[in-house]
């Protein structure tokens, strides 16, 4: 085996992820979705009924609209069904992220 391998396989093995690092990333994530939920432009959730026609606004579904179908108030994500390939497909998204379809 190469000196170099040898090297490569024991830092890998003596190399450890400290607490103190796994609390800065959690504490990161609690900041994003704390800074997610309570967004001035964010869409109040009374204004939603299953059924109502949303377009998805950012995120890897951005551009795709579709119906309603639940809303889970206390987590502050859509349930909707949209088309991909052609096939209805249910897709569950932030609040934050859809914007309601005014009515044509």
């Amino acid at each position: 085996m190469a000196a170099g391998a040898d090297t490569l396989c024991h830092e890998t093995e003596t190399e450890t992820a400290s607490p103190r690092r796994h609390r800065g990333i959690l504490s990161t994530t609690h900041q994003l979705k704390a800074d997610r939920t309570t967004r001035e432009d964010q869409l109040p959730i009374s204004e939603l009924q299953p059924g109502d026609a949303v377009l998805v606004t950012d995120g890897p579904f951005a551009q795709f609209t579709g119906p309603v179908r639940a809303i889970d108030r206390e987590r502050h994500r859509i349930e909707l069904v949209v088309q991909i390939f052609g096939d209805d497909t249910r897709i569950d998204v932030p609040l934050d992220t859809v914007e309601k379809v005014p009515n044509a």
